[in-house]
Formats: structure tokens, sequence, C-alpha cells
């Protein structure tokens, strides 16, 4: 139940590229070094891949012979935000913002135009600075893909799907266009339609991690996790160190209610991201928390929480939510969940990610406490917040069906209840909370 960063698509649009511009005359970078320079491009390749760690590794090699130089910088900025590296990456956009504008590129200025925008988050000023740079180049590939990726991540399916269109009618083979195009469809329930181009993605781009992982992504979600698997195993063996594979055996693992792959997959997940030691057992800890409450194992579900003593993302505020509900303990629920409520006013990273958390929040603590009246209409607000965009996002949601289904039937509403979990199942007929609910109705 662990979220997938929708920043990896981000950096591959910003970071792998904004490509060779045509429309710019004057040479692309300041940086005159032609080693530098040929790093700065070996790395653009592997942005593209999406390959965040080998990036950043070649870009640190650039900047040690060159630390003046703002392609590197900017590069090496978008490859730990990959990573998920906010900090290192908060400190080169500040040494990028030092730089006098006067002795950048046009595409430089550009560049970190944009970059300044977004990460402002501003995003209705960022879309509009992107609109205004389409409009003055057309038939710019990157500015369209860009668009699509801003509007899916806006949650403007119809115009995301434009943009991604408008990217493939430009250049029939962008196969990044292809995996924003997969999500769009995934975001909608549209299962048959992602998979179409995730495998046209696959097609154009047989050797890289992405595709397989986007199609396992995609199998985890509908239950067909056999095929999820075999399309696993391909990612890591095209790239041992991409991190989203791992993930997503992760959640393969919490499925299953294996623990010992669980434990496997979070320790090459850590060593991917190459975590701190610090780091490391909180990220078992959360897949095995996850995995008990799902498979109903309450003494690791209460293990694995009290690994978890400072809760900053979702999965991790769940785990920990649903071990003090496991306990009866309400009143560290309740504040927990407010906790995730000023999280959530003061803006924090991530914010908009805890604000869909809430109201799952707050039906798990009402299931529990047999408030189903008041868990209902919770659920309803929890399955509105989430989509099948992402195995995170899917899992949150079926689960708020499930308990959805479980307040109807106890409200005596059991026809009600049985066609929301006929929708579940119709979505992923092996997803572990199913048969639980469908045992106590």
């Amino acid at each position: 139940m662990k979220k997938v960063w929708f920043v990896v698509l981000t950096v591959a649009l910003l970071g792998a590229g904004l490509g060779l511009w045509s429309f710019f005359n004057r040479p692309a970078w300041s940086t005159r070094d032609p080693e530098v320079l040929a790093l700065v491009e070996k790395a653009r390749g592997e942005l593209n891949k999406l390959y965040y760690r080998e990036a950043a590794e070649i870009l640190e090699q650039a900047l040690a012979k060159d630390p003046n130089s703002f392609a590197a910088r900017y590069f090496l900025q978008r490859a730990y935000s990959g990573l998920g590296r906010a900090r290192e990456a908060r400190e080169q956009l500040e040494l990028l913002k030092q730089k006098d504008p006067a002795t950048l590129t046009p595409r430089e200025r550009m560049l970190l135009d944009l970059l300044v925008l977004r990460r402002s988050g501003d995003r209705e000023a960022f879309v509009s600075r992107l609109l205004e740079y389409q409009a003055q180049y057309p038939r710019e590939v990157e500015l369209t893909r860009l668009l699509a990726l801003t509007y899916q991540e806006a949650g403007r399916s119809d115009e995301a799907e434009r943009w991604g269109r408008k990217t493939l009618e430009l250049d029939a083979n962008d196969a990044l266009a292809y995996n924003i195009l997969g999500y769009i469809e995934l975001a909608r329930g549209r299962f048959a339609q992602a998979e179409e181009q995730f495998r046209k993605y696959a097609f154009i781009a047989p050797d890289q991690a992405n595709p397989h992982d986007s199609l396992g992504e995609l199998f985890l979600i509908t239950g067909r996790f056999e095929e999820a698997k075999r399309e696993l195993e391909a990612a890591v063996q095209a790239n041992p160190r991409f991190y989203p594979a791992w993930r997503h055996w992760s959640d393969l693992a919490v499925l299953l209610g294996d623990v010992e792959l669980a434990k496997s997959a979070t320790r090459e997940l850590a060593s991917a991201l190459d975590l701190k030691p610090e780091e490391r057992p909180v990220v078992e800890a959360t897949a095995l928390g996850l995995l008990a409450f799902f498979h109903d194992q309450q003494s690791l579900l209460l293990k694995a929480a009290e690994v978890i003593t400072k809760p900053r993302d979702e999965g991790e505020f769940f785990v920990v939510h649903a071990a003090f509900c496991a306990r009866g303990d309400w009143a560290q629920a309740e504040s927990l969940e407010g906790t995730v409520e000023q999280a959530v006013a003061a803006g924090t990273p991530g914010s908009r990610s805890l604000a869909r958390l809430l109201p799952l929040l707050r039906t798990q603590r009402l299931v529990s406490q047999n408030r189903f009246q008041e868990a209902l209409a919770s659920a309803q607000q929890a399955e509105a917040a989430f989509s099948f965009v992402n195995v995170w996002q899917a899992e949150s949601l079926l689960t708020a069906q499930c308990w959805k289904a479980l307040a109807l039937a106890r409200l005596g509403k059991k026809a009600e209840a049985l066609e929301v979990l006929a929708e579940v199942s119709a979505t992923n007929p092996r997803f572990p909370l199913l048969k639980r609910v469908e045992g106590q109705l």
C-alpha cells in the first residue's frame, strides 16, 4: 500500500530534457568543457530511462570537474528529486538560483524559470508559463509531454490525454508519452486501455526497466500477480538498482502475505535508494505493517508500528494508525489524525497525499469503533479521494470500498454491501481485505 511517487515521471520530463531545442541558435549550455558536456549527455540518457542513481553518479563526476556547470547542477537536482533526496535537491536548486542570468544561455534561463515556478508550488503560474513557452514553440515534444504530465498530476485527465496525444502526433515513438497515457487510463480504471499503452511503451523500449515496471504495477492493481511477478523480474533484470520495481516487489509481498519476500524486497529497495542505516528499518516495518493489516496478523502489526516512531508518509501513518485501532486506543488514533490534519493545513511536503489519506484513517477508526453510520459517510469520502493511478491509491480505494460494504451490511443494507464487494472483486478478485470482509457479512 506504499505509494509510487509521481516525481519519477516529473523528473524524467523536466530532468531528462526539454530536448535539443531547435529554436535556439545559441549554444544550449554555458558550459564549454567537452568532457563535462559529454558526461551531461550521458546522464541525460540515463534520466530518459528514469535511472536516477546512475544519472546522479555521472553528474557528481561532472560537477567535480566543473562546479560552475549549470547543466550538470540542473540535472543533478532532477536526479536527486527522482531518488527522493529532497534536501540535496533543494540545495542544488538554491545554488542554481544564485546564478547570474546574464551568464546563462536562453535555454538555461527557461529551464531555471520553469524549475523555480514548479518548486514554488504555484501550479497555476507554472502551467501558465509552460503554455506560453508551448505557444511560442508548438512543435517541441518536451513541452507537450510536460503539459500532459502536469495535467495528469492535477487530476485533469482529459487535458492530460489531449497533450499526450499531441506529443505522439509530433513523435510517434515518444516512449514516455505512452507511459503517461497508460497511467491516465489506469487512473480512470480502464485497465485494458492502460495495458495497451504500456505494451506500446515496452515495444519501443524493451531493454529498459520502467516499461516492465509499469505493466507490473497494472497487474498488481488488478490481481494478476503471476504476470506482475514476471514483469517485475524483467524490470530488475534490466536494472537491479531501479528502485520503483523493488517498491512494487514489496507491494506484491504485501498483497500475497509473504513476509520473507517483503523483507528481501525492502532490503533491495533500501539498497537501490542508498538509504542511511537508520532509515532502513522503517522501510521494512512499513511493508510488514501493511502486510499484517491486510492479512489480519495483529502481533506483527503492533511490532511493525513500534519501529515507526516518526511517521512521514501515507504508508507509515496508516500502519501506526492501524496499530492504535487494533489496540483499541481511540485517543491515540484521533491524535494521529490531528497530526495529519495539521500537516495538511501547513502545506508540508506531501500534504496533498496526506489530505487524501485523512478520510481513510477516520474510516479505519470508526469501523473499529463500530460507529457504522459515521464510517459509511467517511468511507464514501475516502473512496472519492483515490483513483487507480498507482498501487498505493488503488489499495486505499479498495480498502475504503471494503469498509463501505461492511458499514452498509451492519446498517442492514446487505444487498448494497454485496454490490460494493462485487465492484471490488471486478477490479481485483485477490484483494486480501475482500475475503475478510465477505466473511463478516
